[in-house]
Protein backbone atom coordinates (compact mmCIF):
# COMPACT_ATOMS: atom_id res chain seq x y z
CA UNK A 1 0.00 0.00 0.00
CA UNK A 2 0.99 3.95 -0.87
CA UNK A 3 2.32 5.46 2.10
CA UNK A 4 1.91 9.35 3.40
CA UNK A 5 4.02 10.66 5.89
CA UNK A 6 2.82 14.47 6.93
CA UNK A 7 6.47 16.44 8.97
CA UNK A 8 5.79 20.01 10.30
CA UNK A 9 9.10 21.97 8.95
CA UNK A 10 9.77 25.67 10.15
CA UNK A 11 7.75 27.38 7.34
CA UNK A 12 4.65 25.05 6.83
CA UNK A 13 4.18 21.38 6.62
CA UNK A 14 5.83 18.75 4.05
CA UNK A 15 3.76 15.78 2.44
CA UNK A 16 5.63 12.89 1.32
CA UNK A 17 4.14 10.26 -0.35
CA UNK A 18 5.84 6.59 -1.38
CA UNK A 19 4.43 3.65 -3.15
CA UNK A 20 4.67 0.43 -2.21
CA UNK A 21 7.17 -1.69 -2.44
CA UNK A 22 8.28 -3.63 -5.70
CA UNK A 23 9.72 -7.48 -4.84
CA UNK A 24 13.38 -8.07 -4.80
CA UNK A 25 12.84 -9.94 -8.34
CA UNK A 26 12.14 -6.41 -10.30
CA UNK A 27 14.86 -4.73 -8.34
CA UNK A 28 17.29 -7.26 -9.51
CA UNK A 29 16.35 -7.67 -13.15
CA UNK A 30 16.42 -3.68 -13.15
CA UNK A 31 19.81 -3.47 -11.58
CA UNK A 32 20.98 -5.97 -14.15
CA UNK A 33 19.56 -4.26 -17.28
CA UNK A 34 20.98 -1.13 -15.81
CA UNK A 35 24.70 -3.13 -15.77
CA UNK A 36 24.45 -4.54 -18.84
CA UNK A 37 23.42 -1.18 -21.13
CA UNK A 38 25.82 0.29 -19.22
CA UNK A 39 28.82 -2.65 -20.24
CA UNK A 40 27.61 -2.49 -23.54
CA UNK A 41 29.49 1.20 -25.51
CA UNK A 42 32.78 0.10 -23.38
CA UNK A 43 32.35 -3.09 -25.44
CA UNK A 44 31.30 -1.57 -28.61
CA UNK A 45 33.70 0.91 -28.11
CA UNK A 46 36.57 -1.44 -27.09
CA UNK A 47 36.03 -4.42 -29.46
CA UNK A 48 35.28 -1.71 -32.41
CA UNK A 49 38.01 -1.90 -35.14
CA UNK A 50 36.40 1.22 -36.64
CA UNK A 51 34.42 3.85 -34.71
CA UNK A 52 32.24 4.94 -37.46
CA UNK A 53 28.85 7.20 -36.92
CA UNK A 54 26.49 3.98 -36.25
CA UNK A 55 28.89 2.88 -33.55
CA UNK A 56 28.72 5.74 -31.98
CA UNK A 57 25.13 6.19 -32.49
CA UNK A 58 24.58 2.93 -30.66
CA UNK A 59 26.78 3.49 -27.83
CA UNK A 60 24.74 6.97 -27.57
CA UNK A 61 21.53 5.11 -27.45
CA UNK A 62 23.11 2.62 -24.55
CA UNK A 63 23.92 5.39 -22.53
CA UNK A 64 20.68 6.99 -22.55
CA UNK A 65 19.39 3.76 -22.21
CA UNK A 66 21.34 3.16 -19.04
CA UNK A 67 20.32 6.65 -17.41
CA UNK A 68 16.39 5.52 -18.28
CA UNK A 69 16.56 2.17 -16.38
CA UNK A 70 18.85 3.46 -13.89
CA UNK A 71 16.67 5.82 -13.17
CA UNK A 72 13.52 3.48 -12.62
CA UNK A 73 15.19 1.69 -10.85
CA UNK A 74 16.01 3.95 -7.95
CA UNK A 75 12.27 5.34 -8.36
CA UNK A 76 11.00 1.56 -7.42
CA UNK A 77 13.87 1.23 -4.79
CA UNK A 78 13.87 4.82 -3.11
CA UNK A 79 11.54 6.76 -4.51
CA UNK A 80 9.22 9.34 -3.25
CA UNK A 81 6.96 12.59 -3.74
CA UNK A 82 7.37 15.18 -1.72
CA UNK A 83 4.91 18.77 -1.45
CA UNK A 84 6.00 21.03 0.70
CA UNK A 85 3.30 23.68 1.50
CA UNK A 86 5.17 26.50 2.77
CA UNK A 87 3.70 30.43 3.83
CA UNK A 88 4.53 31.65 0.78
CA UNK A 89 5.15 28.71 -1.52
CA UNK A 90 4.13 25.34 -2.28
CA UNK A 91 7.31 22.70 -3.80
CA UNK A 92 6.93 19.71 -5.84
CA UNK A 93 9.62 17.51 -6.32
CA UNK A 94 10.23 14.06 -7.11
CA UNK A 95 13.21 12.47 -4.81
CA UNK A 96 15.49 9.27 -5.71
CA UNK A 97 17.17 9.91 -3.09
CA UNK A 98 20.38 10.77 -4.86
CA UNK A 99 19.10 13.40 -7.11
CA UNK A 100 15.89 15.18 -7.22
CA UNK A 101 13.81 15.55 -10.28
CA UNK A 102 10.95 17.39 -11.44
CA UNK A 103 10.61 20.65 -9.37
CA UNK A 104 7.59 22.93 -9.41
CA UNK A 105 6.98 25.72 -7.73
CA UNK A 106 4.21 28.14 -6.97
CA UNK A 107 3.39 30.55 -5.18
CA UNK A 108 0.86 30.53 -2.01
CA UNK A 109 -1.93 31.48 -3.79
CA UNK A 110 -2.31 28.53 -6.21
CA UNK A 111 -5.17 25.67 -5.85
CA UNK A 112 -4.93 22.95 -3.94
CA UNK A 113 -7.42 19.87 -4.85
CA UNK A 114 -7.60 16.15 -5.03
CA UNK A 115 -8.96 14.76 -7.98
CA UNK A 116 -10.64 11.48 -8.43
CA UNK A 117 -9.21 8.86 -10.75
CA UNK A 118 -12.58 6.60 -10.68
CA UNK A 119 -13.51 6.78 -14.28
CA UNK A 120 -17.30 5.98 -13.25
CA UNK A 121 -17.61 9.17 -10.75
CA UNK A 122 -19.46 11.84 -12.24
CA UNK A 123 -17.66 14.27 -9.77
CA UNK A 124 -15.11 15.19 -8.08
CA UNK A 125 -15.69 15.11 -4.31
CA UNK A 126 -15.86 18.72 -2.37
CA UNK A 127 -13.29 18.78 0.63
CA UNK A 128 -16.19 18.54 3.00
CA UNK A 129 -17.47 15.71 1.35
CA UNK A 130 -14.12 14.01 1.60
CA UNK A 131 -13.76 14.32 5.31
CA UNK A 132 -17.54 13.82 6.21
CA UNK A 133 -18.66 10.91 4.00
CA UNK A 134 -16.29 8.56 3.78
CA UNK A 135 -18.34 5.20 2.32
CA UNK A 136 -19.01 7.36 -0.90
CA UNK A 137 -15.34 7.89 -1.54
CA UNK A 138 -14.15 4.76 0.12
CA UNK A 139 -12.81 2.68 -2.52
CA UNK A 140 -11.68 5.68 -5.22
CA UNK A 141 -8.09 6.66 -5.70
CA UNK A 142 -7.47 9.82 -5.32
CA UNK A 143 -4.48 12.17 -6.71
CA UNK A 144 -2.89 15.47 -5.16
CA UNK A 145 -2.82 18.84 -7.42
CA UNK A 146 -1.62 22.22 -7.17
CA UNK A 147 -2.56 24.59 -10.17
CA UNK A 148 -2.30 28.17 -10.07
CA UNK A 149 -4.33 27.83 -14.19
CA UNK A 150 -4.82 24.86 -16.25
CA UNK A 151 -1.25 25.67 -18.04
CA UNK A 152 0.42 25.86 -14.71
CA UNK A 153 -0.27 22.56 -12.83
CA UNK A 154 1.50 19.41 -11.31
CA UNK A 155 -0.12 16.54 -9.49
CA UNK A 156 0.51 13.56 -7.91
CA UNK A 157 2.05 10.40 -9.94
CA UNK A 158 1.30 8.12 -6.62
CA UNK A 159 -2.16 7.42 -6.13
CA UNK A 160 -3.97 7.98 -2.50
CA UNK A 161 -6.47 6.65 -1.18
CA UNK A 162 -9.69 7.81 1.30
CA UNK A 163 -7.85 7.74 4.29
CA UNK A 164 -4.78 10.08 3.39
CA UNK A 165 -6.52 12.15 1.46
CA UNK A 166 -8.35 12.95 4.68
CA UNK A 167 -5.10 13.17 6.72
CA UNK A 168 -3.80 15.32 4.31
CA UNK A 169 -6.81 17.86 4.28
CA UNK A 170 -7.46 17.20 8.17
CA UNK A 171 -3.78 19.21 8.03
CA UNK A 172 -4.40 21.54 5.48
CA UNK A 173 -7.50 22.76 7.15
CA UNK A 174 -5.30 23.25 9.95
CA UNK A 175 -2.91 25.95 8.32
Amino acid sequence: MNSLDIQNTSNGVRFTLKQKEVSIFVKVILLLITITTAAVPFGILFFATEIDALTMLGASVCVFLTFFVLKLFLWNTFGKEVFEIEENKILHYTDYRFFKDNLFEQDREANIRFESLNIFSDQNPKEQEVLDVKEDFEDEDFVFIISKNEKELTRSNIKLNHERVRAMLRVLKGQ
